[in-house]
């Protein structure tokens, strides 16, 4: 479409503004220029672009010159290295930024080339990506090609420099001017790195303009003047051409786009679906990077050998991101189906549409673009089925793209519409460019609607449907809520009333429905209560209830005077529900013993308080809350037991019994008198059993037993001194001498 676009003009060293029309179909217009003087001064705009940084841009490359043709500078003019530079020349990319500190230098600055296949004569799409000193990214069709580093400087980009602009076309290092030779469209500016997929996401699209980090957004769309227009979220004020001229852009640009990268293309295909109309890519050959496919959504703005009136209102384009050799296969499908005619051309700067000789897939090896001029013959439509009131008549009316098509009635009519006032199946049948084709269309004769929603009811459903007509075709609804549905599911008592109407009439009906409480019945927990009875109440409301308990009464409540299990059945006119609770009726604090307390020479003893614990929780003095406790030390012990009507405390004390050996013998005289035969240790009779070891006088155990019961005579051994030890359970160590006479 042609715009008038508000613009800024630089006169007399200021900007001014002014008008100028714009093209923005597809990639619209372009900047030629001529690489002798030609450039774009965008004024003095980005003096606070700073790392990271992307600029990207279409370029059709003119091969001849051999310098790089610069893309664009975001500061020119002073003898300094200063913003970021980007050029190509027909087989190389390069760009980098410099420090502002001076120039004639690499110290002043960081860039990275590449050498790349030819670029000449063919729209490429080209991007930079700065993040840093050593890391750039230089991109050619979306894909990232390396490249090596130059320069040596790691300071930041310098920017702020007021005698410094930004020119597209134009680069001025160490004195010297470079001029862009060929075609420049779609030059943009994000003061942000972007990725290979936000680039190839955006590459083949416009942009809506208010993308995050876009600085700078020059589309070169107007197609008179010397103003440029920026359609970034700055809107910085219109840059000017110098001697450039504008002609139609053949870069491949449409309102959306998709596309697939791929290192193998067996068996892979890509498509974009645009409503009705489709285009899809398949049996790729010849090595490519990656492929596009957009999409325009209105006529082009170049349509020599179309027929606007039976044309698409959009239409695709085919971009191959190759060198050179490929080929592949492109398919159009209207409504799942091939069209009938279509039309190509290679991309926008070529004003003629070639007209193809089916609709059918076609193999190419170059960029193409395509529009469907012709439809299959689904296109006439009569529209959904409609009714008319008794009496009257409607007009039936097929949609048919083609002006010259001609029509056939079932009634046998032949214009293009007819008037019928009778119920039954119409169809017609409808030739064009693309064949015959036909619809079908039933008319029903319709009358006033009447509408019932039954007599007023009580209901012991949850919900009660209203449908207040059986066949709710073409009628309108309007319930008392607002609801227009043709059915309404009431759950509430209340009134209802519904609206019906249609083209013939209306009609209103009133219902009043009641729905019962549900009953509830809740007797609470199963628990233990110390008070002798207890009144147990269902439900807090029992109006309009009515009750039966586990003993056959029937009043609103029960009270229970023993332990067991209650239940009560709650009913109302609609539904019953049952509650059961088991109620434990105690009036005393449980009975607790430990024992008496307790002497003994060993701790081992397992503490239970009460027989059943059921109910009952206990705290011990050790913090324990289990039923038993084990003793294990000596002291005293105490439990709490409580249960719902109180607390029980009862305590245990165990004390420790020992039983020393008192004056043990310090000789025997085993010599058969029977007196004083055995070694006889003083031991109480309570004490346990007592072990016995007995050494000589080097240290050799010549006795041992673990139940000493006085019979160890020295039978064996020689005359002397031997040395003992006893100890048991309840007999602390005891040693000593024992000397044998015989």
């Amino acid at each position: 479409m042609l715009r008038l676009v508000f613009l800024l003009f630089l006169t007399a060293g200021c900007y001014c503004f002014g008008y100028a029309q714009s093209d923005f179909k597809s990639s619209g217009r372009c900047i030629e220029f001529d690489g002798v003087d030609d450039y774009i001064d965008l004024g003095n705009i980005l003096d606070n672009l700073a790392l990271p940084l992307t600029v990207e841009a279409w370029v059709y490359v003119d091969g001849t010159p051999a310098y790089v043709l610069p893309v664009f500078s975001s500061q020119d003019n002073l003898p300094l290295y200063n913003g970021v530079d980007f050029g190509v020349t027909a087989t190389r990319i390069t760009g980098g930024y410099g420090d502002g500190r001076g120039e004639n230098s690499g110290q002043y600055r960081r860039a990275k080339s590449q050498t790349i296949a030819s670029i000449a004569d063919k729209w490429t799409h080209v991007a930079i990506v700065v993040n840093g000193p050593l890391d750039m990214q230089l991109f050619v069709n979306g894909v990232d090609v390396g490249g090596h580093y130059d320069g040596s400087t790691n300071l930041p980009m310098s920017s702020n420099s007021p005698g410094d602009v930004a020119k597209v076309g134009q680069w001025t290092p160490n004195g010297n001017a470079y001029f862009f030779k060929g075609k420049m469209d779609e030059v943009r500016v994000w003061n942000r790195g972007r990725t290979a997929d936000e680039i190839r996401t955006t590459m083949c699209q416009k942009l809506k303009g208010n993308e995050p980090g876009l600085v700078g957004n020059w589309s070169f769309n107007e197609t008179s003047g010397t103003a440029i227009h920026d359609q970034s979220p700055v809107k910085h004020a219109a840059g000017i051409m110098h001697g450039s001229t504008r002609s139609y852009s053949g870069a491949p640009i449409g309102d959306i786009s998709t596309y697939q990268y791929a290192g193998t293309w067996s068996g892979s295909s890509l498509q974009l679906i645009q409503g009705d109309d489709a285009l899809k890519t398949s049996n790729l050959e010849g090595n490519p990077q990656g492929v596009h496919i957009y999409y325009v959504n209105e006529h082009p703005s170049r349509s020599n050998g179309l027929d606007l009136t039976a044309a698409a209102r959009g239409y695709f384009g085919v971009f191959v991101a190759a060198d050179a050799g490929y080929r592949y296969t492109a398919t159009y499908s209207y409504e799942g189906a091939a069209p009938c005619a279509l039309s190509r051309r290679p991309d926008n700067s070529v004003g003629n549409w070639t007209s193809l000789a089916s609709g059918g897939p076609l193999t190419a090896t170059a960029r193409l673009e395509l529009i469907r001029t012709g439809v299959s013959g689904s296109d006439p439509s009569l529209g959904p089925d409609q009714f008319t009131c008794s009496g009257a008549a409607i007009t039936l009316r097929p949609t048919a793209p083609d002006p010259a098509a001609t029509f056939r009635w079932s009634t046998g009519q032949t214009s293009p519409s007819i008037v019928v006032s009778t119920a039954g199946k119409y169809w017609v049948a409808v030739t064009d460019a693309c064949g015959t084709s036909r619809d079908t269309i039933q008319v029903s004769v319709a009358s006033k609607p009447q509408a019932s929603l039954g007599p007023d009811r009580t209901s012991c459903d949850e919900s009660v449907l209203l449908r207040p007509m059986a066949d709710a075709t073409g009628v309108n609804f309007l319930w008392r809520n607002g609801s227009t549905s043709p059915q309404l599911e009431a759950r509430v008592t209340g009134s209802y009333w519904v609206a019906v109407s249609n083209a013939c009439g209306a009609d209103r009906d009133t219902v009043d429905l009641v729905f019962p409480p549900a009953p509830e019945a809740d007797l609470g927990v199963d628990r233990t209560l110390c008070d002798v009875s207890t009144l147990l109440t269902p439900l807090a409301n029992p109006i309009d209830f009515t009750f039966l308990w586990q003993d056959g009464s029937m009043a609103p409540s029960f009270v229970a005077t023993t332990s067991g299990t209650y239940w009560v059945r709650v009913s109302s006119v609609c539904r019953s529900v049952t509650d059961t609770v088991r109620l434990s009726l105690v009036n005393a604090a449980p009975v607790v013993s430990l024992g008496e307390d307790q002497i003994a020479c060993k701790v081992a003893a397992m503490l239970t308080p009460v027989a059943d614990p059921t109910g009952l929780t206990f705290e011990w003095q050790d913090g324990s809350t289990t039923p038993q406790l084990e003793a294990k030390v000596y002291g005293t012990y105490w439990v709490q037991v409580s249960n719902a009507c109180g607390s029980t405390r009862d305590s245990v004390t165990i004390t420790q019994k020992i039983y020393p050996i008192l004056s043990p013998p310090n000789v025997i005289t085993p010599n058969g008198d029977e007196k004083n035969e055995t070694f006889n240790l003083p031991v109480d009779p309570h004490a346990g059993a007592v072990s016995l070891a007995i050494f000589n006088r080097w240290g050799q155990r010549v006795y041992v037993t673990d139940d000493y019961k006085n019979t160890w005579t020295g039978s064996g051994l020689s005359e002397g001194v031997y040395f003992y030890r006893a100890t048991g359970e309840c007999v602390p160590e005891t040693k000593g001498a024992i000397h044998i006479l015989r």
